[in-house]
């Protein structure tokens, strides 16, 4: 099934045309960085999983054509248990302050939490540069702040600890 955004809408040519080059630049800009993906051309997607300092990080990257963005989504590779959902939110709520670009979204039924970015390619077209510096920038994100919220969330650190660790991977704290 083709990717038609969340539009009610069907996407027009036009926004297919410029889904499918936004595409091809985005599998360019992988190739470039010698990652290695799963490609899902029907969907305009790619999957990829690097290995982070402590946790791997798994990749989605999709174009939405009628939305003309690109998301980058980053489920962490855990689940917080129910006991510990209301400090998970206090957990997230603190990294996304302190985060300039992107943000986590955290789902309290099942307590997963996962990285979001996105790229808007309306009436422009992104380099490879870019979509390569975005994909860089969101695993390095989702590296820096995973074990962190894995062991708070697992009653491994204390409140103050995460929030000081977690200033300390933005440069705010030494």
């Amino acid at each position: 099934m083709e990717n038609e955004s969340n539009n009610a809408s069907p996407v027009t040519e036009e926004e297919r045309a410029a889904a499918v080059a936004m595409y091809t630049t985005l599998c360019a800009a992988l190739d470039d960085d010698g990652l290695q993906y799963i490609k899902d051309p029907e969907n305009y997607s790619v999957r990829l999983k690097l290995q982070g300092e402590c946790l791997p990080v798994g990749l989605a990257i999709t174009v939405e054509p009628g939305r003309y963005i690109v998301s980058f989504i980053s489920g962490l590779p855990f689940r917080v248990a129910a006991e510990r959902r209301r400090e998970a939110a206090v957990a997230v709520s603190i990294v996304n302050n302190l985060l300039t670009l992107g943000s986590f979204d955290y789902d309290f039924r099942d307590g997963s939490i996962m990285f979001r970015m996105t790229l808007n390619y309306s009436d422009s077209l992104i380099s490879r540069d870019a979509l390569s510096y975005t994909t860089f920038l969101t695993c390095k994100t989702v590296d820096m702040f995973n074990g962190h919220l894995m062991m708070y969330t697992g009653g491994a650190m204390s409140l103050d600890d995460f929030r000081a660790a977690a200033e300390r991977a933005v440069g705010k704290r030494k």
